[in-house]
């Protein structure tokens, strides 16, 4: 996806660079001229000069990118990079007890959690369910930007990692279509059993009521609130 108006940002940066041109040879015409009759006053001319064009050079820096940001699209979600979707190999996934798309609902002491099935890992540990909590049918996400200059919008989930060996005490109340390409993970977190799946949803509907920043903003601070919700539609196929 382009910046709009991108024809006129070149010609924009055409026309400043042309200027620029034309500036630096003012400046060498008229201290090479003063250079044969005062030697003085033309190395002051030439430092004048000099710092005239560092500023302008600036002035220039800054309107290209402060213009190169204003000139987005409105539409500034990057496509899922293929680093960031789910990869299962190595894996048989037909032979576990749920599958990619299943709708999960797990029931202990009055809790209920619901969450889908997006994903599959395994190590020296086991097998784990990657699994995107559902608050109020809507998925636990979070918005990363992507670039410093015109930056972009990466729509990724959070996944919680149950091990299979405490999945339990649930049921499968749906089996959505999803396209795994739409499907981008921002976050994993291992958890071992309910209880650890409980506190993992807890903590992520409490970091969802903070003030969200937007993902274009705070780009060097250490810890920016960047958890969001995303409509189930967004990923299915």
């Amino acid at each position: 996806m382009k910046p709009t108006h991108n024809g006129t940002y070149n010609k924009l940066a055409g026309s400043v660079l042309r200027m620029t041109v034309l500036w630096f040879k003012k400046i060498s015409f008229y201290a090479s001229s003063f250079v044969l009759k005062d030697p003085l006053f033309a190395k002051r001319q030439t430092v004048m000069a000099n710092l005239k064009m560092t500023r302008l050079l600036i002035l220039i820096v800054f309107g290209l990118l402060i213009s190169g940001c204003i000139n987005q699209t409105v539409n500034t979600v990057e496509p899922v990079p293929e680093q960031f979707r789910p990869d299962w190999k190595g894996i048989d996934i037909d032979k576990l007890p749920v599958k990619f798309g299943q709708i999960l609902k797990f029931e202990k002491d009055s809790n209920i959690i619901v969450a889908i099935v997006l994903d599959f890992n395994k190590d020296e540990g086991g097998i784990w369910i990657g699994l995107c909590l559902i608050n109020n049918n809507k998925l636990f996400g979070r918005q990363i930007p992507s670039g410093f200059v015109n930056t972009k919008c990466l729509d990724l989930l959070d996944l919680a990692y149950l091990n299979i060996k405490g999945l339990e005490d649930y049921q499968i109340t749906n089996d959505l279509t999803i396209d795994k390409n739409k499907v981008g993970i921002g976050s994993r977190s291992p958890v071992s059993d309910l209880d650890g799946l409980k506190r993992t949803f807890d903590f992520g509907v409490e970091q969802r009521k903070k003030e969200q920043v937007p993902y274009n903003k705070g780009l060097t601070d250490l810890n920016p609130v960047r958890e969001c919700y995303f409509e189930l539609e967004k990923i299915k196929n």
